[in-house]
């Protein structure tokens, strides 16, 4: 998968980045909005410098010399060459609740999470993972962590913990352990189920036989 873009009329391809840079670009592009809200804009601006430099090979200085405007779309048909097959329910989910950094957590700490997964999973070598395509390394990454949670379901499911006592009922019930959210069904809410359309229809295009209609049976020959 690649592109063509146009900077300082000269043309580039760029080729959809394997595993290891994907993430360093998904890094750079998160950072870029989070300036972006808080107004930073010397970062902002930095940042896309950065994520278009990793993607054409051209340095930073001289790009900065070149028309924002082009720089910008660059920066975009980058992003769009890039993003990852919309199938997996892992990318579906959003989350409005921020989460705190952890202590232990550093910029560069995603791509070691990604690598030690699949490395304790297949026996791979970082050389080896950090050149999977984002798709495959998404899709192997999802059945580890679904088998991953099967198994703590399972446990779960085999220990005590999961039924505790109802005082009401005055038994023991069981509780589900709880999933990830991307693992979750979809749940229609209530509202949406009785929002449902009614057409009417001719007496002639009505079923044959025993018709139930607000509560009272109603026959249609």
């Amino acid at each position: 998968m690649q592109t063509t873009i146009t900077l300082g009329g000269t043309q580039y391809t760029v080729i959809r980045s394997k595993l290891k840079r994907w993430i360093e670009l998904e890094l750079l592009k998160s950072k870029t909005l989070e300036f972006a809200k808080r107004g930073r804009a010397m970062e902002f601006c930095d940042n896309i410098l950065s994520y278009v430099s990793l993607c054409t090979g051209i340095d930073k200085e001289e790009l900065d010399k070149l028309p924002w405007l082009e720089i910008i779309t660059a920066w975009t048909n980058c992003i769009e060459i890039n993003l990852p097959s919309d199938e997996f329910p892992i990318y579906k989910v959003q989350s409005n609740v921020e989460t705190k950094k952890a202590v232990w957590d550093y910029d560069s700490r995603t791509w070691y999470i990604w690598a030690h997964n699949l490395a304790s999973e297949y026996g791979w070598s970082l050389e080896y993972i950090a050149e999977l395509d984002v798709d495959d390394a998404t899709a192997l990454l999802e059945e580890i962590f679904v088998d991953e949670q099967l198994d703590r379901e399972f446990h779960w499911m085999s220990s005590e913990v999961a039924y505790p006592y109802n005082a009401s009922s005055k038994k023991h019930e069981f509780h589900a352990l709880p999933r990830p959210v991307w693992m979750m069904d979809e749940i229609r809410s209530a509202k949406s189920m009785e929002e449902i359309h009614k057409t009417k229809i001719l007496k002639a295009h009505m079923p044959v036989g025993l018709i139930i209609q607000n509560g009272k049976p109603n026959v249609v020959n």
